[in-house]
């Protein structure tokens, strides 16, 4: 089963998806796909907060910025992954150092190839996104292509989960399917 959570920026997604992935996997292997790259203080705060409230709930860890396609054939069949989040992630790909900041534009496929393949290699995937590309405001051109890459990926995810669910003050809306207890 794949489960895509969508939601503003502490909407409460990730714990919803914390409480999904343990829901789903009943007993069996349990991992935490972390995507963010800690660039100050808040960051790091962030990261901080989504450890301790996933101790005690059996995840393991495992910190992945980029390059998703990689880590996948390591992962075990039976696995529960949660992914938190493709906003990272995407960004991480997108805006890549060695490229001086410059747009990659080949960040989307790679990203979908990653997120597609995660759906189809492990037992159940729970994947978290922000939504930020909904308002009708204009942006610089780097932030417009950002924002219409989230947006595709999170169609293309839409379109593959089984779940699809907006989070807000915690509570979900599902737009798609039956969201695990």
């Amino acid at each position: 089963m794949t489960v895509f959570l969508a939601g503003g920026s502490k909407s409460g997604k990730s714990d919803l998806a914390q409480k999904v992935a343990c829901a789903l996997a009943a007993g069996g292997p349990l991992i935490y796909l972390a995507t963010m790259h800690p660039t100050d203080e808040e960051d790091l705060l962030r990261i901080q907060r989504h450890i301790q409230r996933r101790e005690g709930l059996g995840f393991q860890t495992i910190e992945r910025e980029r390059n998703l396609m990689d880590l996948v054939p390591q992962l075990p069949r039976d696995a529960t992954v949660l992914l938190d989040s493709v906003t990272a992630l995407f960004t991480n790909e997108l805006f890549r150092p060695e490229l001086q900041w410059v747009p990659d534009q080949t960040a989307v496929s790679r990203c979908r190839e990653g997120l597609l393949a995660l759906a189809d290699r492990v037992r159940h995937a729970v994947v978290v996104s922000d939504l930020l590309f909904g308002d009708a405001a204009r942006y610089d051109p780097d932030t417009e292509c950002f924002r219409r890459g989230l947006g595709a990926l999170s169609c293309i995810l839409a379109a593959r989960a089984d779940t699809v669910a907006e989070v807000c003050f915690g509570l979900p809306t599902v737009w798609k399917g039956v969201l695990p207890a």
